[in-house]
């Protein structure tokens, strides 16, 4: 589907996770364990979680239909599920996707890769870090 200026619409523009990434990068600022950038909270930290689901949202084609939408969101995302909490009330938590700390896989993110380099030709797009590291 070729949008605006014969560019084909990005997903970003049609279907981002936003709820899956605020839930895993909420839960990312709470990790104190694992990488050292956890162990300090930094004012202007980005949250890992966020920043890929831009970045691939941003790199990846839109599906075109509502059912590759869904599909696609539930990848990145995974899905929410209600879980006990503290004081026995229920919270959101997100199950499966790549954008919960330590849940990504080399398979997943490998499948990722290679469906951005199709979009693109074949190449591998030049990426600037638009959150600055």
């Amino acid at each position: 589907m070729r949008g605006r200026y014969g560019v084909s619409r990005r997903f970003i523009e049609a279907g981002f996770p936003l709820r899956e990434a605020s839930l895993d990068s909420v839960h990312e600022k709470n990790v104190r364990h694992g990488h050292i950038s956890t162990l300090h909270i930094w004012p202007a930290r980005r949250p890992l979680a966020a920043c890929r689901a831009a970045l691939l949202a941003t790199l990846l084609p839109d599906p075109g239909t509502e059912d590759g939408r869904r599909e696609l969101r539930k990848r990145i995302g995974g899905v929410i599920e209600e879980v006990p909490g503290a004081g026995g009330r229920m919270k959101p938590q997100t199950v499966g996707g790549i954008l919960h700390w330590k849940r990504e896989g080399d398979s997943d993110l490998g499948a990722f890769r290679r469906e951005i380099r199709q979009a693109f030709g074949g190449r591998t797009p030049r990426v600037m870090d638009p959150f600055a590291g």
